[in-house]
């Protein structure tokens, strides 16, 4: 091979494998319609907390720049790297860092290691002609079928998963060329049903001549929202797609399905209060619930599919006996928490509710919660979740009290299982909001690293300096002098040196000066 050849070809690999930097990302997403400053600000958080993510970053490129929702983006690279990467080989490895990867490649990967029997669900109608007769069924409904289009409303996630890779005769899409990456198809315990369904209306189009079609439009997702009564078409999001999970336009829409059939799907969700999905969920008793779950272990879906449903039940129920129940056989199962942008304990997701203030007003769920994790490692995340869609949010549900509750327990455990937390409120809080002098103190004198390293990490999130006259401020400054500063690493006593230098203020002049030559040598 010539030499220019040679340098082309080693050009092209460095560009291909570089790690895209996060500054790049930002400036993609600051050009992209679909982000405002607040996605921008949570993708800087999560790429800081999770080092993993600039192994992906030509994923994060690939789907950025088509305004994927940030959420699932973030949520399928967390959940491939756990299942996936860490023991995978180099062509995988290769392919996410060169850019040939999308998160929907990353979904189907993670579909793959499902052992959920889909065809089975789609056997619970019957076939006439090799298509699907119309019909309501336990987790499908059948709301049209000919030759030209088979259209399917899901009303469960098995009903979703099953008929997101199902062909017309009911049998199983097996090339996986043709199998979509939708992120409301995958059986990884990352499907995103319950989220858009939530608060969609869905249907899903097969295309009559499915087998012999090798274009998008074989597969369909069209979404819909009512708004005054009226049907309208769901344009964002990502949820109003094609097979390849391109956005799909009304003008095309209006090309490809006869408008006989798009009326029909609008007189059907036009006069619904709440999609059928929501109501389900809603009305659901304990006794369904366990039905539920048992038919689910009976076809073999995994435990966090399972998961993801109970999630479901409990961000919409309306029954005390459900939130109940779920806090207290589910307390150990853990789904992904979109506040903590990482797996946590299912009961977390009561708090992506948008009426978890009123709940709370009526069930008291904050002190049953921090009751019933007391001495449980989920503690910290239950906490964590709370000041996230306090702060960031703007729901009123850590409050002072509940703060107290946290420093009592911290105080008492070491902070062994609230240590993230209480991170979490050093950073996103001026001490004045929930923290105060005493709180630091009590803080100081657990003496755990990460919470140290959080306070004294610069001069300015906690001005301990500017409070000489309060009665422990000589007690705070001779645990960070006798205690954290010894047995801190050099970087660490930089920080200290460099922000805190009060601390070595009662030090002769030539130890201080020994103090820091040592340390900045």
């Amino acid at each position: 091979m010539k030499t220019k050849e040679l340098l082309r070809e080693w050009k092209s690999f460095l560009n291909e494998s570089r790690i895209i930097p996060r500054s790049e990302l930002v400036e993609v997403m600051s050009n992209v319609s679909e982000y405002d400053q607040s996605d921008i600000d949570r993708f800087k958080n999560a790429w800081e907390k999770n080092q993993f993510y600039s192994k992906y970053t030509h994923v994060f490129l690939n789907d950025l720049q088509k305004g994927e929702p940030l959420s699932h983006i973030l949520s399928t690279i967390s959940l491939h790297f756990n299942k996936v990467y860490q023991s995978a080989g180099p062509q995988t490895k290769s392919k996410i860092a060169s850019g040939a990867y999308t998160c929907d490649d990353l979904r189907k990967e993670l579909d793959e290691r499902s052992s959920f029997n889909k065809s089975e669900v789609r056997q619970q109608c019957q076939y006439q002609n090799g298509r699907p007769v119309v019909g309501s069924y336990q987790d499908f409904d059948i709301v049209y079928s000919n030759s030209d289009w088979i259209v399917i409303e899901p009303k469960t996630i098995q009903g979703s998963i099953a008929w997101a890779h199902g062909k017309p005769d009911g049998s199983e899409e097996k090339d996986e060329n043709r199998r979509v990456g939708w992120c409301t198809a995958t059986t990884s315990g990352n499907n995103m049903f319950p989220n858009y369904a939530g608060n969609l209306h869905m249907f899903y189009f097969i295309s009559g001549d499915y087998e012999t079609n090798s274009s998008a439009n074989r597969r369909l997702c069209l979404s819909y929202t009512v708004n005054d009564g009226n049907a309208v078409l769901e344009e964002k999001g990502g949820s109003t797609v094609d097979a390849d999970n391109a956005f799909l336009q009304i003008e095309k829409i209006n090309s490809i399905i006869d408008k006989s059939i798009l009326d029909l799907i609008e007189d059907r969700v036009q006069n619904r209060k709440e999609t059928s999905f929501t109501e389900i969920y809603s009305r659901a008793s304990v006794g369904q619930i366990i039905r539920q779950v048992r038919q689910m272990k009976e076809q073999e879906i995994n435990q966090e599919t399972i998961n993801n449903e109970i999630s479901g039940y409990l961000k919409y129920t309306n029954s005390k006996e459900v939130i109940d129940y779920i806090i207290s056989e589910y307390k150990d199962q853990e789904v992904y928490i979109e506040p903590l942008e990482d797996e946590g304990p299912i009961p977390c997701r009561i708090f992506e509710r948008d009426d978890i203030e009123e709940l709370d007003k009526k069930t008291n769920i904050v002190n049953q919660l921090i009751s019933s994790y007391e001495n449980h490692k989920g503690l910290g995340q239950v906490f964590a979740t709370m000041i996230f869609v306090t702060t960031e949010e703007g729901k009123d549900i850590f409050d002072k009290s509940t703060k107290n509750k946290m420093m009592q327990i911290a105080k008492s455990t070491n902070a062994s299982n609230i240590t993230n937390a209480i991170v979490e409120l050093v950073l996103v809080n001026h001490w004045y909001d929930f923290l105060d002098f005493d709180d630091i103190a009590d803080l100081i004198s657990i003496n755990n690293d990460d919470i140290s390293r959080a306070i004294l990490q610069s001069g300015k999130t906690f001005p301990i300096s500017e409070y000489p006259s309060h009665p422990r401020y000589k007690e705070v400054v001779k645990t960070i002098k006798t205690k954290i500063y010894p047995e801190a690493d050099d970087h660490f006593k930089r920080k200290i040196l460099q922000h805190h230098s009060y601390v070595f203020h009662t030090f002769e002049n030539n130890t201080l000066k020994r103090y820091i030559k040592e340390i900045l040598s």
